[in-house]
């Protein structure tokens, strides 16, 4: 009999505390499947937030493209097989190719003048060319020689030897910079032709070659790419190409019959900020701005 009472008690409090154990794991139930919610959601947003972020980092790494608008159209000697193009205190300096027929020039652009000229020796294809203070350094493309003349009397003062093949040449301010035709660009001394260091040139993990002349212009090298009509702007510390300049609209302004060679030739005049292009056997000079291609 008294184990009856007990088992009876003992089932009236099962009863009666089952309905509280039941709703406090059903709150637990509730309470751990919200923040399991709440923390899917959290993830969910962390991802939209990096994609978005991803998504911006792209479109800031994405290499800019430009296109030229012609602003002013000058003469240009038709014969001249342009390497080397500059300009520097109201005057273009230009260096010429060809075996027995490369010169170097300064011209009064303005009047279509030849202030000065000069024949290089026939055993030299005359190529790119930079001014360092009184003096104008000229590659040359097979010979592994520069030529360094006074500027003012275009007397030849030294000459340095390098290896490998002379293209394009200009100056940042403290190094020569050197293209040889490959997607490398030399950092070389003013003083004796040293290589203070390379330059590999990139855009994105797509090595750019055929680099020809070249401009140094407001902290960018900006260079002409052979048997294109573009133009490439490189970082000069890591030699990322900052941007793309497509020049193909200037072959409008020049007659379809008339024999011409390759785009090649940049001026940048420092104080009018002007930047000039040209090309081999081209009649024209172009005073060019650029525009971005969105």
């Amino acid at each position: 009999m008294k184990i009856r009472i007990v088992f009876l008690i003992y089932n009236i409090v099962i009863l009666c505390i089952f309905p509280f154990v039941l709703t406090s794991c059903s709150s637990e139930q509730k309470e751990s499947s919200f923040k399991e919610n709440k923390s899917f959601s959290q993830n969910e947003s962390k991802k939209e937030e990096k994609t978005e972020l991803d998504q911006k980092e792209e479109i800031a790494l994405k290499t800019k493209h430009y296109k030229a608008k012609v602003v002013r159209t000058f003469p240009h000697d038709s014969s001249a097989f342009t390497q080397g193009f500059l300009f520097h205190n109201g005057s273009l300096f230009e260096s010429t190719g060809l075996k027995f027929l490369s010169t170097l020039k300064q011209i009064d652009l303005e009047h279509n003048k030849v202030l000065k000229s000069i024949s290089i020796p026939g055993n030299y294809f005359a190529e790119g060319i930079a001014i360092v203070g009184n003096k104008i350094y000229l590659l040359t493309w097979e010979s592994n020689t520069c030529l360094v003349y006074d500027l003012k009397t275009f007397k030849e003062i030294t000459t340095f030897n390098y290896y490998g093949e002379g293209w394009g040449l200009t100056f940042d301010g403290n190094s020569l910079i050197m293209s040889d035709g490959t997607n490398n660009l030399r950092f070389v001394s003013p003083e004796d032709f040293q290589i203070l260091r390379t330059l590999s040139v990139q855009d994105g993990n797509r090595p750019i070659h055929n680099l020809n002349e070249l401009e140094y212009i407001n902290g960018e090298i900006w260079a002409n790419v052979w048997m294109s009509d573009n133009i490439v702007k490189i970082d000069p510390n890591n030699g990322k190409v900052l941007a793309w300049i497509d020049l193909g609209s200037l072959y409008d302004y020049i007659d379809k019959e008339r024999r011409i060679d390759v785009l090649n030739g940049i001026a940048f005049d420092k104080e009018t900020k002007r930047i000039f292009v040209t090309g081999k056997l081209w009649p024209l000079i172009f005073e060019i701005t650029i525009e971005e291609i969105k």
